[in-house]
């Protein structure tokens, strides 16, 4: 699937409900201008610093 956008996204539809949300759909991203629909795992291997404040943020 191809989505025609003006910029980049990293959305996951979950539903919410009784208190607790359930993923209906990985993160899904797409470039700038025609681009696929895909879906992204990156940020599953990203681990929080010792300190929780990314890098670059206050305090780091």
């Amino acid at each position: 699937m191809t989505l025609s956008t003006f910029g980049m996204s990293g959305v996951s539809v979950v539903e919410l409900k009784g208190g607790a949300g359930k993923d209906l759909t990985p993160v899904l991203v797409t470039g700038l201008g025609e681009a696929a629909i895909e879906t992204d795992d990156s940020a599953a291997n990203d681990a929080p610093p010792p300190n929780g404040i990314p890098a670059g943020k206050a305090g780091n």
